[in-house]
């Protein structure tokens, strides 16, 4: 069963450099999304976790102890049903969203449009590429239910790590 929850998974990245970085738009697919749904009607949180580093290529034979990391910035959204209100709700960093249509609700807890990565972006755009991976607990439970998780009910899901160039283009 592990193999299908991994080939059921996958996250597509873009990412544009400009003056103070690079814009990303990442977007975690889960195909078990009606099962997501369910799990928040009956109760139960859902963390994601987006984490995207900028990273720099060293030249030459310093290339060998790998690349720089330049900026890195986690975004870490918690989805869960509201009962009284009948909705979707999302909170990320303190704010709260709701939704009642439930594609528009997996679409902005699944993904991440215009983040902004501050960081310089020394030397040519082709040493500089864009790296990002997606955590995803479909259910998240809170000591001491964690114990639970060691059973394989609320397993994590991380994927690995999506790595594109920046453009040649980009300033």
């Amino acid at each position: 069963m592990a193999p299908a929850a991994a080939a059921a998974q996958g996250l597509t990245l873009a990412a544009q450099a400009d003056r103070d970085g690079v814009v990303v738009d990442a977007r975690f697919a889960w195909e078990r999304a009606g099962e997501l749904l369910a799990t928040l009607r009956d109760g139960l949180d859902s963390r994601i976790t987006f984490t995207i580093r900028i990273l720099e290529r060293r030249p030459g034979l310093a290339g060998l102890l790998g690349d720089v990391r330049l900026a890195e910035r986690s975004i870490t959204r918690v989805a869960y049903f509201d009962l009284l209100e009948r909705r979707f709700v999302v909170e990320e960093a303190g704010e709260r969203r709701a939704w009642l249509d439930t594609e528009d609700f997996l679409a902005a807890f699944l993904s991440v449009q215009g983040l902004r990565v501050r960081g310089s972006l020394p030397g040519p755009p082709r040493s500089v590429s864009v790296a990002a991976r997606v955590s995803f607990d479909p259910v998240r439970l809170d000591p001491p239910l964690t114990i639970v998780a060691l059973a394989g009910a609320a397993a994590t899901h991380t994927t690995p790590w999506v790595v594109r160039q920046l453009s040649p283009g980009a300033p």
